[in-house]
């Protein structure tokens, strides 16, 4: 009798269909969301962070991150995806959260 690791076999699906193009929604902490999260080259984003930081914010500093998302994943893309939008707006906020911007756009009006 074989003994199969399922969570390998749902890691190796789910690679193959994001070489596809797929984007899929995984539960946080579910073994899927845990074995993408720890292997290369695939793009997870947390939805609920970006939500809720991006509620955070003024609404002129929520305009912008909605153009700089726009703007760079047209320029990576041509003509993104909704899915590709909201990676690049994930990495814009990361991004200006590592550099300390949050917390300014935060408390500044």
């Amino acid at each position: 009798m074989a003994v199969h690791d399922f969570n390998a076999a749902a890691l190796r699906a789910y690679r193959k269909r994001q070489r596809k193009g797929a984007v899929e929604v995984v539960n946080a902490g579910s073994p899927l969301a845990i074995a993408a999260e720890a292997a290369p080259n695939i793009e997870m984003i947390d939805i609920d962070w970006l939500t809720e930081t991006v509620l955070q914010l003024l609404p002129a500093k929520q305009n912008l991150v909605r153009t700089a998302a726009h703007m760079a994943a047209q320029l990576r893309y041509g003509t993104p995806t909704t899915a590709e939008i909201l990676g690049e707006a994930y990495h814009f906020m990361r991004y200006a959260e590592s550099a300390g911007a949050l917390d300014d756009w935060r408390a500044k009006p």
